[in-house]
């Protein structure tokens, strides 16, 4: 079973929030028997070799509409001792 933590409940209320103040944009969500929230995070471990920043990324669905998402250069370089 999942314990869910203080964390997850930040980020539902943020969720909550931003729905609320885009009602007025028009925002389509299709009706799902079941309501979820949904995050996918992903990262490139610094594929460039040239610059050797990772990329980082995420969405975050509602239901089945997407709410956001995030692209990111991370802002520093990757060492690895191994």
């Amino acid at each position: 079973m999942l314990t869910p933590q203080e964390t997850h409940l930040k980020i539902v209320i943020f969720f909550l929030r931003y729905i609320k103040g885009m009602t007025k944009h028009g925002i389509l969500l299709r009706h799902d028997k079941i309501i979820n929230l949904t995050r996918y995070v992903d990262v490139d471990w610094a594929r460039d070799l040239e610059i050797q920043q990772s990329t980082f990324g995420m969405i975050f669905r509602f239901c089945a509409t997407l709410m956001m998402w995030s692209s990111k250069l991370q802002p520093m370089v990757v060492l690895s001792n191994t």
